[in-house]
């Protein structure tokens, strides 16, 4: 499907207005894009035309039939700048000082609102490692905003549990004696309702038990902080890896591993890392090489000392301290995740790696959307009601974010 192109420009801008992008604040009544970049499988179509009315993307005859006599038609000039669908993170701890280990409601809506200035529309409230007791008692929280959304806000569309099922030799900066095996009798311990994810330490599963369980419940399950050969991984029926190549046994020449399986399975997906000291340059270049890139999704794993203005924050009772580079580590140096979200970074990714622009958004938003099965709000195809986001074709900093209510 190629987005319409204008019969007659003549009948739009009859009864047209130019409105400039930093005046657009919601995509209510009939809006007419032109001049842009626009995003559509895996690749940008510039010049074309994009009618959307009341944030539903039309073909031009239908959108001409749909405009009232006295509408006025706002006519945005996006001027070569970037059209969207908008980010989607799977693995987010928080930001702006907050987290969703220990927030309260009203601070995760601020964060909420927070992160669609950053272009996500979208993301899975993650959490790290905790008491089981705790982790349900925020987990109705979250669940509590997903019932009742703040009007143009981030949404959550649903939990994200990294542990506490992980093996303490790859617990990374999570605290090894607060991790439980993976078990069917722990899992039933947790809330599960909302639940789109769990991490698991595959070596751990006794018989792939609590996998199963999980798989047969629809909730994803992700190999991570795990010394799991690649074996394992692939038997185990997990269905991506936790940040590929972090907190996992290296790939090995002769013994695989799990990072030998998240990289060479086809099958399954594999969160890519987007902050640099994570994951480097030439490391995102081999993945790119090697993984299928329908099979690729970016996460930020960003903390809650994402855009904060002090040097230190405290991460499950430790105290992390970003340093001059602006790298969070704990006192013994170990990397605890990012202090940067993923709209923030796409400029960088795109300088330093062989990865496109277009690459980006099909890692960030449309893989993730499949992932998650909610990909009808990530396409700009014909009659949906999609999450947009335009990008500055300079910085590729987002201008602005609209989220879909359909």
């Amino acid at each position: 499907m190629k987005v319409s192109k204008a019969a007659s420009f003549a009948d739009i801008l009859r009864n047209s207005r130019y409105f400039k992008l930093s005046e657009m604040d919601s995509l209510k009544g009939p809006n007419v894009f032109i001049r842009g970049k626009i995003y559509q499988d895996g690749e940008f179509l510039d010049n074309n035309v994009l009618y959307m009315y009341d944030g539903k993307i039309l073909p031009y005859d239908r959108f001409e039939k749909s405009v009232g006599k006295s509408e006025a038609i706002r006519l945005i000039d996006l001027d070569k700048n970037y059209i969207t669908p908008s980010l989607l993170d799977q693995h987010i701890h928080g930001g702006y000082g907050i987290d969703f280990n220990n927030a309260k409601e009203s601070e995760i809506r601020d964060l909420l609102l927070n992160l669609k200035k950053h272009g996500h529309s979208g993301i899975l409230a993650t959490f790290v490692p905790d008491k089981i007791e705790k982790l349900n008692r925020q987990m109705d929280i979250v669940r509590k905003i997903m019932k009742k959304p703040d009007k143009d806000a981030t949404r959550i569309i649903g939990i994200n549990l990294e542990g506490p099922f992980l093996n303490p030799k790859k617990a990374g900066i999570h605290p090894p004696e607060i991790l439980l095996k993976p078990t069917v009798k722990n899992l039933e311990k947790l809330n599960l309702d909302d639940v789109k994810m769990i991490t698991i330490a595959p070596e751990l599963d006794k018989d792939f038990a609590a996998t199963e369980y999980l798989n047969k419940r629809g909730i994803i399950t992700s190999a991570g902080h795990s010394s799991a050969t690649a074996e394992q991984v692939r038997n185990s029926g997990v269905k991506q890896v936790t940040h590929l190549f972090n907190a996992m046994s290296p790939f090995h020449h002769r013994i695989p591993s799990i990072a030998n399986e998240g990289l060479l399975n086809d099958r399954i997906y594999a969160e890519v890392n987007t902050a640099p000291e994570l994951l480097s340059p030439e490391t995102v270049n081999l993945i790119m090489k090697v993984k299928p890139k329908d099979r690729i999704i970016l996460i930020s794993d960003a903390l809650r000392g994402a855009n904060i203005d002090g040097d230190s924050f405290v991460m499950g009772g430790k105290k992390i301290y970003i340093d001059e580079n602006g790298i969070a580590k704990d006192k013994d140096g170990i990397l605890a995740g990012s202090i940067k979200f993923m709209g923030q970074i796409a400029k960088q990714l795109v300088d330093s790696t062989k990865m496109t622009f277009a690459d980006f958004i099909r890692f960030a938003s449309t893989n993730p959307s499949v992932n998650l099965d909610v990909e009808k709000g990530y396409k700009l195809e014909m009659n949906s009601y999609p999450n947009v986001t335009i990008w500055d074709k300079d910085t590729l900093k987002p201008i602005n974010t609209f989220i879909s209510n359909a």
